[in-house]
Parts: C-alpha cells; sequence; structure tokens
C-alpha cells in the first residue's frame, strides 16, 4: 500500500527542481563572473612586468651601454648594448612576459661569448622602460629597437639577427617580416595568443576575449630570411607542438634544434647543444 501521496510526490518533485535550478543559476553566475574577471584583469595574466633591476651585465664583467631611445608614439625605452670582441653580428632580443632585462644576464653572457654584439630592450611599462602595455605599443616598442640599431648605430641590417622567445616571439616574427634582418631565431615559441590560451582555458571563450593577438604563425609564413627554431618537448609552459607547427609553415631555410628541460632552463640545461646550434645558424649566413 502507497503511503505517500501525489501531493507530497509533486512537492518533493517541485523542491528538487528549485535546488537544481539555483544549482545551474549559481555555477552560470559563476562562469560569468570568472569571464568578466578573466577580461577585465588579461593584463595582469599575461604581463609580469618587474621594475627593479637585480644585477647589470657589469656583475657578469662584461662591458655594457645603457641606452635611452624613443618610440614613435613619444615613449621613453630603456636597453643594453653589450659589445663582444670581433663581432661580427648584433643580436636584437625581444624578451619574456616576466621581469626585465636584468633576468637575461645568463643568456646576455652566453652570446657575448659566441662573439655576438647584443641589444636587449625593456618593453614599456618594464624595467626602466615608460609608459602602457597595447599590442600595438608593443610592436612600437620592437620598431623603435630596431631604428636604434640602424639609424642611430648605423649598423647594416644584414648584420642584424632578431631573436625572440617566449613572448617575444610574435614581436620578433612581425620585425623579422618587416625588416628583413639577416636572420630569425624563434625560441620556446607559440603560434599566436590566442591558441596558447584556449588551449590553456578550454571551458573559456578566450578567443572572443582576449584584446591581443600576438600571432606568430601570421607574420612568420611572410618572412624571407633564414630561420632558427628552438623548443624543448619538456616546455611545461609552451607545448612544443607549436613550435612544431611554425616550423612546417616557415619558409626555407631552416632549421629546427630540440632541447631538453623546461621552459626557463633548457638553454642553459642544454648549452653546449644551444650554442652549437647557433654558431651553426651563423654559419649559414655567412
Amino acid at each position: 500500500m502507497n503511503l505517500i501521496s501525489p501531493h507530497n510526490k509533486n512537492k518533493k518533485y517541485n523542491i528538487m527542481l528549485k535546488i537544481l535550478f539555483m544549482i545551474i543559476q549559481i555555477i552560470t553566475l559563476s562562469y560569468l563572473i570568472l569571464i568578466l574577471a578573466l577580461f577585465l584583469f588579461q593584463n595582469k595574466m599575461i604581463f609580469i612586468p618587474y621594475q627593479d633591476f637585480i644585477a647589470t651585465p657589469s656583475d657578469f664583467g662584461l662591458n655594457f651601454e645603457d641606452i635611452n631611445f624613443k618610440t614613435k608614439d613619444g615613449t621613453n625605452l630603456n636597453g643594453w648594448f653589450v659589445p663582444a670582441e670581433n663581432a661580427e653580428y648584433t643580436v636584437l632580443f625581444c624578451h619574456g612576459n616576466a621581469g626585465n632585462i636584468s633576468h637575461r644576464l645568463d643568456t646576455i653572457s652566453l652570446f657575448n661569448k659566441l662573439p655576438l654584439n647584443f641589444f636587449i630592450f625593456d618593453y614599456r611599462s618594464y624595467g626602466k622602460s615608460g609608459g602602457s602595455i597595447s599590442e600595438k605599443g608593443l610592436y612600437e616598442d620592437v620598431a623603435a629597437a630596431w631604428r636604434y640599431l640602424t639609424e642611430t648605430r648605423k649598423i647594416d641590417a644584414k648584420k642584424i639577427i632578431i631573436v625572440g622567445r617566449s613572448l617575444g616571439v610574435a614581436l620578433a616574427a612581425h620585425a623579422a617580416e618587416k625588416y628583413s634582418p639577416a636572420g630569425l631565431i624563434l625560441e620556446s615559441a607559440f603560434s599566436s595568443l590566442p591558441d596558447i590560451a584556449q588551449e590553456k582555458m578550454p571551458v573559456f571563450p578566450v578567443r572572443w576575449m582576449l584584446r591581443y593577438k600576438l600571432s606568430t604563425m601570421e607574420n612568420l609564413i611572410k618572412v624571407k630570411c633564414p630561420v632558427l627554431i628552438i623548443a624543448s618537448p619538456d616546455d611545461n609552459i609552451i607545448p612544443f607542438s607549436h613550435s612544431e607547427k611554425l616550423f612546417e609553415k616557415a619558409a626555407e631555410p631552416k632549421t629546427f634544434i630540440e632541447l631538453s628541460g623546461d621552459h626557463d632552463d633548457c638553454y642553459f640545461l642544454c648549452r653546449a647543444k644551444y650554442t652549437t646550434a647557433i654558431t651553426k645558424f651563423l654559419e649559414t649566413l655567412f
């Protein structure tokens, strides 16, 4: 004999529906709040600038010039020019999204020994550089660095190698397509910011939310100079597949070098292989 009346059954059913509806509302609201937060604070998630310097090239026994120069939109930028004895080529280095030029002293020292002159600069809002970050502004920064080398220092464009690492690969590829340097080196590269962001956060409409495109692929396919792509399958930040896709689309002459180690350590864990790869790349430029 059924002791539960139809009325009580309906009442329980309605309560369950209300609870379920409330849960869906809370999840939906939380999701929308997260989307809004990601949209509003994406700059702080993508760019992590440090203003304080931890050291200078002189702490590594290197002579250097502290350089201040301006972009066309009037932003003051700061960088270091580190000359190398008997250097044939000059590197224009575009660093990653965190820190400032003082966090790249191991890299500066490594390139100095090759030997290569080395010009590294801080993007707007990084280190001693002024201004605020925007995608257009970042491209302006690289353009100003190129003009400093070619116009102020009178260095032949065919004696400049543009190197981009991590975030800097998009800026380096953009400059290489525009200015046709002697060569382009991309390290720990990504195809575009929306591509990698969508992979990292697949449950969010990241492609719609991002204000930054930073497409390495879009510019690399139009680059005419020799290209060297260096990556590690152990990279814990940027999937190795991005470098493989970029290499596939890059025009000849091109070279791919595989290192081991994570995103920040692979260049130093595989120092010999890394420097040999760059040395051989230089030989192809000769």
